[in-house]
């Protein structure tokens, strides 16, 4: 009981604001929009009087009281019973002519509205100089903020002289453009016949020169037998420049890239056509190229060139998803250059004339269907959040179709079919760090195959060269492309007709968690990862049959005509981990990885891996 004692008793008051709500106005008309600057003083409002639409820009007083009072309109009602009589405990002031009414005919409101107007504001103004109130701002900004609004100026009476005529008496409705023109503010008329249709106008939305060695339409490289390397597009200068329509209905993009070797270059324009919800795009690719001959006893050169033309529709199913249609026209030449000098002396020559060797030409048309779902969220670079899929099919045919000598159309027997998905999820772990997988996997078939290179990573500036495994000596690809990524590996670790792929990232700005303030983009986007990749890519229905190339090697031995088999057993599975950097310098966003790969149960020696560009 001693513990429940009261010791002492203090009392302290405690303040509360009350709030008065009153009238600014009080037309005869509502007001279908307002509009106000409270630094500049000044309110506009848009009323609609005999079909017509008029502005009225006034001085802002938000000290103004103006009663209300009963219009025409409420007491036909209250006659016909939809509104309640008022009574005695309804007080209604005097009633007071509106904005659209002359001074003269203005009355003052009764001395029991003034008197109490005027304690209301002596009451708020003893209140407003006790109150302390705590809130996340530094009193300083407080302070500011009251300065300002007991510096708000008052608003200056205004007198409007007006000329009545007592013997012609109009009604209000006529009368109300001669009132309207006497009021304080403009009056700004609705013109409709100085309406301007929308016309179609472009502007620039981003020219940017960078170093790039990206594939730039998606693609597929042509493949030759004799090829015993997978080369990615050399790092080159990238001109890229783009403008859209003001309403964005409209977009076009165009850019040109030169490798640094100087041996040629690439083309591209696109035009996005967004005005409906079926998207359309039209897109044309060139590239020219020159490269030497793969045989180092050979000094020869041959000119490679893509001609690409592309058709694109997507219709949105919803925000998150859309089906996507795209039809592809595919030129590819290949032509030898007179530049053939053997090397070395050799009985059989190679070639009798150069300029006699056949230029190897192949047309293709095909047809891509996909799915795509995508509800991601950009929260920062290379950080989303959410899931995006898609899953595609697509059909190509081969045909020739030559004006050389005499017209021809010749329908081939090349018909290459691929099926694939690819997956992407993005699991956050707090508020900046992220969980990335993504799961990947296609497969070809048909009388034409593509061929999948695994290994390495995309964009990977300054390869190893060098081979892991051969490459088919067969005609049944016509297109080769890389699957990645797949650390811990030199590009080509397996290849074949069909590939599966996971990778697997944790992404942490570490730099983030110490200040949210942090203005250099270099340490504002770095990023420490530890990332997981396992795959394979193999030839045929699975990648565990015995008669797998990579389990198969043929021996030539002397003399030539024996050749032996060795079959033995090669995991067909691999994988990789590691750890990595990322972050923005000059512009670029550059990665930096160091892994280990595992082929057979073997641990190999670990490799660095230096790339532009975003992550998957």
């Amino acid at each position: 009981l001693a513990d429940s004692l009261i010791l002492s008793e203090k009392l302290k008051p405690v303040y509360k604001k009350k709030a008065f709500n009153h009238n600014n106005t009080n037309f005869s008309r509502n007001i279908l929009e307002q509009d106000y600057a409270t630094k500049k003083g000044k309110m506009v409002q848009l009323v609609f009087q005999d079909d017509d639409y008029l502005f009225y820009e006034e001085e802002l007083n938000i000290q103004e009281v103006i009663p209300a009072f009963s219009t025409r309109y409420q007491e036909q009602k209250q006659k016909a019973g939809h509104y309640p009589e008022q009574t005695d405990e309804m007080i209604t002031p005097d009633p007071i002519p509106d904005v659209f009414q002359s001074p003269a005919q203005e009355e003052q409101p009764s001395e029991e509205i003034q008197q109490e107007q005027e304690e209301q504001e002596e009451e708020e103004e003893e209140d407003s100089d006790s109150f302390l109130f705590q809130s996340e701002f530094d009193t300083n900004e407080e302070e500011e903020v009251v300065e300002e609004k007991e510096e708000t100026p008052e608003k200056p009476e205004q007198t409007i002289e007006t000329e009545t005529k007592p013997e012609q008496s109009q009604p209000k409705e006529e009368s109300f453009y001669a009132k309207a023109e006497q009021l304080p503010g403009q009056l700004h008329n609705f013109r409709s016949s100085r309406i301007i249709p929308y016309r179609t106008k472009f502007k620039t939305d981003f020219v940017t020169t960078q170093l790039d060695n990206s594939l730039l339409f998606g693609g597929l490289d042509s493949y030759a037998g004799n090829v015993q390397e997978y080369s990615l597009p050399p790092v080159g200068i990238l001109f890229k420049g783009n403008v859209k329509d003001l309403l964005e209905d409209y977009e076009i993009e165009g850019g040109i890239r030169i490798p640094t070797t100087f041996n040629g270059a690439e083309y591209f324009m696109v035009l996005k056509d967004k005005k409906k919800r079926l998207d359309k795009i039209y897109a044309f690719y060139r590239r020219a190229l020159k490269h030497n001959n793969p045989d180092p006893s050979i000094s020869d050169k041959y000119r490679e060139t893509i001609n690409l033309a592309q058709f694109e529709v997507r219709y949105p199913l919803n925000i998150f998803a859309s089906l996507r249609a795209r039809a592809q026209l595919r030129f590819d030449k290949q032509i030898q250059l007179a530049t053939n000098v053997p090397m070395s002396p050799s009985p059989v020559p190679i070639y009798d004339n150069p300029l006699s060797t056949p230029s190897v030409n192949n047309q293709r048309i095909g047809l891509r269907l996909e799915y795509v779902y995508d509800n991601t969220l950009d929260v920062d670079v290379n950080i989303k959040n959410g899931l995006r899929a898609k899953v595609y099919a697509e059909m190509m045919k081969r045909f020739q179709f030559d004006f050389a000598d005499n017209v021809s159309f010749d329908v081939s027997d090349g018909f290459l079919t691929v099926f694939g998905i690819d997956g992407r999820y993005y699991q956050r772990l707090d508020k900046h760090s992220i969980w990335a997988t993504r799961i990947a996997g296609a497969t070809s078939f048909g009388a034409e195959k593509i061929l999948y290179v695994l290994g390495g990573v995309e964009n990977w500036i300054f390869p190893p060269q060098g081979n892991e495994n051969p490459f088919p000596s067969t005609e049944d690809f016509a297109y080769q492309t890389l699957a990645s990524n797949l650390r811990g590996f030199r590009q080509n670790i397996r290849n074949g007709n069909s590939f599966l792929l996971m990778n697997t990232e944790l992404r942490v700005p570490i730099f983030k968690y110490v200040s949210q303030r942090i203005r250099s983009s270099f340490f504002r986007n770095f990023q420490a990862i530890g990332f997981f990749d396992i795959g394979t890519a193999w030839q045929g229905v699975s990648p565990f049959n015995d008669e797998n190339p990579i389990n198969t090697r043929y021996i030539q031995t002397t003399p030539p005509d024996v050749v032996v088999k060795v079959k033995y057993f090669r995991n067909p599975i691999v994988y990789g981990y590691g750890f990595g950097v990322r972050t923005m310098l000059f512009g670029y966003f550059l990665r930096l990885d160091y892994a280990w790969g595992v082929e057979t149960g073997e641990r190999q020696d670990p490799r660095l891996y230096f790339s532009m560009g975003m992550d998957f």
